[in-house]
């Protein structure tokens, strides 16, 4: 969690900085965030850890409902670099498509607000250029079916297919979901973006709701829990992947993932 709420400003003009790629003039390496002690980012963190602190408190405090019912679990290893999602489409037919082995872009190397980059790389960049292409080629050149499955996302580091000295990134990682009564944690190893959390716990509760389950009639919450067991950086929704800001560069797998663990086969 940033503590850097307040927008992005240019160190030099002190203007915001470009909405779409969070640059200043050109430059990514002078746009910085700032939070509630700007500039004394300590500050900042300290605020917005007790402003947490205490709303988790006031929720603490506040709560009237008792978790009763059983308490369970399941766990499981998906290779995410290959595995079969099933897609509908419109007309109301439904499509087979498989994942792909992890990529990062290029806005990866742009860095964020809460520490940018360096060099001529910018979020939202769906191009890429020839030089650092030249230097990604040096290291791997990732093949075109590679290319296209992480499409919009132009390819800097072909990481799910490079394994010298190691394996670059994961591709096997785990899922599990624990139950306490109505309660539900859906431990996941990677970090969500509001919308794609939002669409998983939806996604979750419904198949909860639907299985038949008496015990499922009444109200159940889901909730999240993020680099659990693993990390795999972050997930976007597919909306969100054809923008290319950081968090879908440093964005692992291809735009299928945010769908796969709902709509595997």
């Amino acid at each position: 969690v940033s503590p850097n709420v307040l927008g992005a400003f240019c160190l030099d003009t002190g203007l915001p900085c470009d909405f779409n790629h969070s640059t200043c003039g050109g430059r990514n390496e002078l746009c910085y965030g700032r939070g509630p002690g700007y500039p004394d980012e300590f500050e900042s963190t300290r605020i917005i850890g007790e402003r947490q602190f205490k709303m988790a408190m006031d929720l603490f405090n506040e709560a009237s409902e008792q978790l009763q019912g059983k308490v369970d679990y399941r766990h499981v290893y998906v290779d995410f670099s290959q595995l079969n999602v099933t897609l509908r489409k419109k007309d109301g037919t439904s499509e087979v498509v498989k994942t792909c082995p992890a990529a990062m872009g290029f806005a990866f190397a742009a860095g964020t607000t809460d520490g940018p980059g360096a060099f001529d790389f910018s979020q939202g960049d769906d191009k890429g250029n020839p030089f650092w292409r030249m230097v990604r080629n040096f290291i791997k050149s990732p093949h075109k079916k590679q290319m296209d499955c992480h499409y919009p996302k132009p390819i800097l580091l072909d990481t799910g297919e490079m394994t010298k000295p190691y394996d670059w990134a994961p591709s096997i990682l785990s899922l599990q979901i624990l139950r306490i009564g109505q309660l539900f944690i859906l431990s996941v190893p990677g970090e969500f973006t509001t919308m794609a959390g939002r669409r998983l716990r939806d996604a979750v509760k419904t198949q909860l709701k639907s299985s038949g389950d008496k015990e499922m009639s009444g109200e159940i919450h889901v909730v999240i829990a993020g680099l659990a067991n693993g990390y795999s950086q972050y997930v976007t929704t597919f909306e969100e992947y054809q923008v290319q800001r950081y968090d879908v560069k440093a964005y692992h797998t291809d735009p299928l993932e945010q769908t796969a663990p709902s709509r595997s086969s």
